[in-house]
């Protein structure tokens, strides 16, 4: 079916402190927690780990939205096991793969963070991605983006969505896929590359919390940490990610990439976390 979408950022169900709005048809609203919603202008929504309604348009396209409901299950969580191979960033993507072109929350606060440490569509294989795109071809001359955005910042945007979805259903390989999805949110965020040298060292320093994670992970599962010590793992072993990409890159082209320097709690909401039942 062929339909258009709308994308937002919704407030937690606690205090809403709105920091900053971004404009585009999957609305977004900067508050306390970062959730997504993608609504579909046939009726369906997918509330990404949080409500489905509010916010304020974030980009627009044209896809389908048989597919995205498709990647969307089960339950509007598009196979994300929240924390442990994404979070919400990640299961908005998934769906937002249905798009043509494929589109990302890549302007949602918090996404270049949440990207470092579990890539665009999260964790591992993502096999709904095969299964749920045979049932439907999403339309390849479908437009993309509000009329609110121009210029360079939504070229950009495109090429990165573009990018990323490319290497999603193309890459095979996970190192290679991470390397071609950090050079896109380097470009993203700089609008250059990093010389060589650079992009190498950081690279070397993006993969640390990944393996760190990964093994906190297994720790968990044996039942050797809590699922506290593991968020509180991962919350250190990002908060020294930051550290030393700043130490490379300078605050200036960290925060153009990764984000503005807010707190690495907010990459794994600790309610929706720990409210999960343990498997």
């Amino acid at each position: 079916m062929r339909t258009g979408w709308k994308v937002g950022r919704l407030p937690s169900l606690g205090t809403m402190q709105i920091t900053r709005t971004l404009s585009a048809s999957l609305g977004t609203m900067q508050i306390t927690r970062t959730l997504s919603v993608v609504i579909s202008s046939c009726g369906l929504r997918w509330g990404c780990w949080g409500r489905d309604r509010g916010g304020r348009r974030l980009t627009d396209g044209i896809g389908s939205s048989i597919i995205a409901d498709c990647l969307s299950q089960p339950n509007s969580q598009a196979g994300i096991d929240y924390g442990w191979i994404g979070v919400c960033h990640q299961t908005a993507n998934r769906i937002l793969f249905a798009a043509a072109p494929s589109q990302t929350v890549v302007r949602c606060k918090g996404y270049g963070k949440s990207v470092a440490l579990y890539g665009v569509y999260g964790l591992g294989p993502w096999l709904e991605r095969k299964s749920c795109v045979t049932i439907g071809t999403p339309l390849a001359n479908g437009t993309v983006g509000s009329a609110r955005q121009q210029g360079d910042d939504m070229s950009n945007a495109n090429t990165y969505n573009k990018t990323v979805s490319r290497a999603a259903a193309e890459e095979d390989d996970d190192e290679a896929r991470r390397l071609i999805e950090l050079r896109a949110l380097v470009q993203f965020g700089l609008g250059y590359a990093l010389d060589p040298p650079t992009f190498s060292a950081l690279a070397e320093i993006q993969a640390k919390p990944r393996a760190k994670q990964m093994k906190l992970q297994t720790k968990q599962e044996a039942g050797n940490i809590s699922r506290e010590q593991y968020l509180s793992r991962v919350n250190a072993a990002m908060e020294q990610f930051e550290r030393q990409g700043v130490a490379l890159l300078g605050r200036r082209q960290y925060d153009a990439v990764f984000g503005d320097g807010g707190p690495s709690e907010s990459i794994i909401d600790a309610e929706i976390f720990l409210a999960r039942p343990s498997e």
